[in-house]
């Protein structure tokens, strides 16, 4: 029995582990909340996915990539609209254009569209230039999100 449990409990340790990560990131309060209603965005004639919105209630338009980890913003930007850059541990990140230096950060209220999170994190670099990007730890955060034809459907 006791190998049986083991056998089971070792099938199921990402599931464990994934419901012990969200359980401690509530807990300690480093989770985002997500509100708001469904917005669908048409794809553009580039082939991309951008929204408009807004990083503490300064206007940005992301691009939205679920290849991206993070949400990332360019340093310039950033500091015009008060995010909070820990500076302290730069992060070495490896993008579609190489390898990239940049610092972590916490962006009080992200808006885009009729959704918003807050209390969201995102990677900040002067490489990022004017490009900024919604990345799968927002999107992971919705109800769900998908692509139906050319339309992205983000539920919060």
């Amino acid at each position: 029995a006791i190998f049986a449990a083991a056998f089971v409990l070792s099938l199921f340790r990402d599931e464990g582990r994934a419901v012990w990560d969200r359980a401690r990131a509530d807990v300690a309060g480093a989770r985002g909340t997500v509100s708001g209603a469904t917005l669908r965005l048409p794809m553009r004639d580039d082939g991309h996915f951008w929204v408009a919105g807004t990083v503490n209630g300064r206007a940005v338009e992301f691009l939205i990539d679920s290849g991206a980890t993070t949400t990332a913003i360019g340093e310039d930007f950033a500091i015009d609209a008060g995010v909070e850059i820990d500076r302290n541990f730069p992060i070495s990140i490896n993008t579609a254009n190489g390898m990239v230096t940049a610092s972590r950060a916490r962006i009080r209220i992200l808006t885009i569209g009729s959704i918003e999170q807050a209390d969201a994190s995102a990677v900040v670099s002067r490489a990022f230039g004017s490009s900024n990007v919604l990345g799968m730890n927002f999107l992971s955060k919705l109800k769900s999100w998908r692509v139906e034809g050319r339309t992205l459907i983000l539920e919060p």
